[in-house]
């Protein structure tokens, strides 16, 4: 398990640490690489990155909508 501390800034915003990010863009590519029946398919990941507050603030990822739960 990742534990990291997220700084966070005066105005609220939060950046997230880099060795995060580094590991969300690797699940991301490793669950991009399944393709079956049973499990949601990954479509891509994304990154928001703020100058203003020194780094990326917010990263998600785009899945396959499943009816049902």
């Amino acid at each position: 398990p990742c534990v990291a501390k997220v700084v966070s800034l005066p105005d609220g915003v939060t950046v997230v640490p880099a060795h995060l990010i580094t590991a969300f863009w690797a699940e991301v590519r490793t669950q991009f690489a399944f393709r079956h029946p049973h499990i949601v398919t990954l479509h891509g990941g994304y990154a928001d990155v703020d100058p203003a507050a020194g780094g990326v603030v917010e990263v998600g990822t785009a899945m396959e909508r499943c009816d049902g739960g």
